[in-house]
Formats: structure tokens, sequence, C-alpha cells
């Protein structure tokens, strides 16, 4: 039995799962007939206490939908206190559920996907191998790792619940009546390739770019592999469906957030003020605000659901900038942080070369966004690690 925490003055209760089988076509899946009533729809979002998912999720109930969210744990109070604060009056349900269990147990997602219009997926194992503590015990992420994962954990890591979780997610979205999919990927699958990654001048990136998945697999570049196979099974099987379809591709998210746990692009920033970090990499970072993230998902859904057409991929980042750039501003904003000044000879972070510029026009034309600049962010983010505890003003 699948246990659901309803709202925010109803325990934790249990329910008896939900069966839900897809029907197959010869064109892949075969979508159950749904009808679009005039009551408020209900959106299922997966990775629901993620830092953009919990932002997704508050816009989302803001603007006056039901949310499904997905957890990997409902015992964790810390992680769903953002959630439950949310006051949602009975329009949020928190459901247990994990991408890499879904094939033993498909009933879990199929319960929480039951009666729903729309899916929101943002759930997806992280792992990026990076020097430093704090971001190794990040709870966001799928772990420290002082060395890419070997070909077997990779695939059993990362790329299974990637790829053929999205899959088998799909099949019972489909099942359940979803007609509209948003997916939460990353500019990692457009950002591996071979002009971006050695580089030695200017060179454009935009959503026409896709990553050579052989090419980072040689590389062991197992992130890039997987949201790149992901977003292309995800848009195949929505467009044999007849599932509205639309991918985010943000870079690095930094920002406000709600959530208390760590993330990854916290831990980095984080590494850089509390001593952590002696060294300045040579190379360059780009990055995003969550909040700008989470109005993207909620403004593509809702164009979507109103039948506009729309280009469908959103490559989201407010640009690149070099680390010593980084590093010189946080100083001169935080005198009393304890920001390196020497920098390292290489670096596994970010860019080494010449960075790309980024066309994210798409996202302000058809979306109406408009990124906020790398100074805000920074400042944003800050200001989280201190509110969340990780970060002590000495």
């Amino acid at each position: 039995y699948q246990r659901r925490v309803r709202d925010t003055d109803q325990p934790v209760q249990t329910s008896p799962p939900t069966s839900a089988h897809p029907r197959r076509s010869q064109g892949g899946l075969e979508r159950a007939s749904s009808s679009l009533s005039t009551r408020m729809e209900t959106v299922c979002v997966t990775g629901a206490t993620g830092m953009t998912a919990a932002l997704i999720v508050k816009q989302l109930l803001e603007a006056g939908y039901t949310v499904r969210g997905t957890v990997r744990d409902l015992s964790n109070r810390r992680r769903l206190a953002p959630l439950l604060d949310l006051q949602p009056a009975g329009r949020l349900s928190l459901h247990e559920c994990d991408l890499k269990t879904i094939h033993q147990s498909p009933h879990e997602f199929a319960d929480a996907l039951q009666g729903c219009t729309g899916l929101i997926h943002t759930a997806t194992p992280l792992y990026i191998p990076l020097t430093g503590d704090k971001w190794a015990s990040s709870e966001a992420t799928g772990g420290g790792l002082s060395e890419p994962l070997s070909a077997e954990d990779a695939q059993t890591l990362q790329i299974d619940p990637a790829v053929h979780g999205t899959r088998r997610l799909l099949e019972l979205a489909a099942a359940a009546g979803v007609d509209t999919v948003v997916l939460t990927s990353s500019n990692a699958t457009m950002s591996g390739l071979e002009k971006f990654d050695s580089a030695r001048e200017g060179c454009l990136m935009s959503v026409l770019d896709e990553t050579d998945v052989e090419r980072c697999c040689e590389l062991r570049q197992w992130y890039r592999v997987a949201k790149t196979i992901q977003e292309r099974v995800a848009r195949e099987m929505c467009a044999a469906a007849g599932i509205k379809f639309a991918c985010i591709n943000p870079d690095a998210i930094w920002g406000a957030a709600i959530t208390p746990h760590l993330n990854l692009s916290h831990a980095v920033l984080l590494e850089f003020m509390d001593g952590t970090r002696t060294q300045i990499p040579n190379s360059y970072i780009g990055g995003v605000d969550a909040r700008d993230v989470a109005l993207a998902h909620l403004a593509v859904y809702q164009k979507l659901r109103a039948g506009e057409e729309l280009s469908g991929r959103y490559l989201m980042t407010f640009g690149f900038c070099h680390f010593r750039d980084l590093a010189a501003f946080l100083r001169e904003e935080y005198p009393w942080a304890k920001v390196p000044e020497e920098s390292e000879p290489d670096s596994v972070l970010g860019y080494r070369m010449v960075p790309p510029d980024a066309d994210c026009t798409p996202v302000e034309q058809e979306l109406g966004i408009k990124i906020r600049p790398m100074d805000q962010i920074l400042r944003a983010t800050v200001a989280a690690l201190l509110e969340h505890g990780h970060l002590c003003r000495e």
C-alpha cells in the first residue's frame, strides 16, 4: 500500500494502489481517453521535494491547480516541511515513489497519476564528479564522487532511472489519461559537443544543439548521456501517444530556495565562501535562478494546455562567467566570506576553454520570461545558504 499525505491538516494515511496498465499500439503508446471538464486540473510533479520542483508545486498551487507530488521518502519530515507549509487546503497530496523501483512497483506512480491531466517530470538522479566535501553531502544529488562512475554503475545509477524510469512513467501517464507533459531537462542535452568543450573562440549554444552521446560515453560524461537520451525518448513517446510535450533546459540552478537541503549548485558556491575551496578553478560556469525555471514550467504547461504552438525546447542560463569573476564578486559583496584568491591550473568545473554564448530568446519571446542576471542570482543564492544554515557569517 502506498502512503500518502493529503494535506497539511491530515497525518500520513494509507490507500490501496490504483492499477493502471498502458495500452500499446503500433506507434508505441495509446493514450487513455479523457475529457476536459470545467473542474480545476490536477498536475503530477515528480521529485517534489527538489529545489526547483518545490517551487513548481508552489506556483501550481498559487495558480489554483491540484497537485500530486511524488517523493522518495514520506518519513523525511524535514524535506516535506516546505511543501506542507504551503497550506494547500487539500489540493496537495504526496506519494512515495522512486524511479529506481518503478518497474517493480509501478502502482505507486499509477496511483499518483490517476486523474491527472498533466505531468511535470523533474526527478532524475545526479552523479557528477566534483572536488570538495560540501557538495558530496548534498541531499539533492546522487552522492559525492572523486571520479566519474564506471560504465556499469552509470547504467544502473544514472542512465536506467533517467531513461527506462522515464519510459515506464510515460507509459503509466498515457494509461492514466495525461495529455500534457513538461520535462525538466538540462542544458547538458546541448552542451556535450566538442565545439563547446574545446573551443578557443566564442560559439553559440542554442536549442538546435544536441549532445553527442557517443562522444560523452567515451568521456564518461554520464549525466549528459542520461539526460540527452531521456529527453529524446520522452519527446518520441509523447509524439507517438498524441501527448503535448515540451522541455525546459536549465543550466546550473541557483537562486532562491524554499527547501532546506543543499543542492549541487548551491554546494559549489558554498565552497567558495566557507574556506573549503582554496583555489579558483580556471574555467567558466553558467546558471539560472530556480524561480525563473519554475515559472517557465508553469508557463509552458499552461500554453500547451491552451493549444498554443510552441518550439518546445527552452535553454535557460544567464550566460557564462569565469570563476575568477565569480570569486571577485563574492569577495566584494561579502568581505567576511573566505573566498579563495589563488588560481588552480586545471579544473573539472564548468567550461575549460572559451565559453559559448547562449541563445535563450525563446524563453523571453514565447514564455515572456526575462532571465535574472548573475548578480541577482548570486545574492539570492547566498541569502538561501544563510537562511537554511549552510553558511554562517563570521
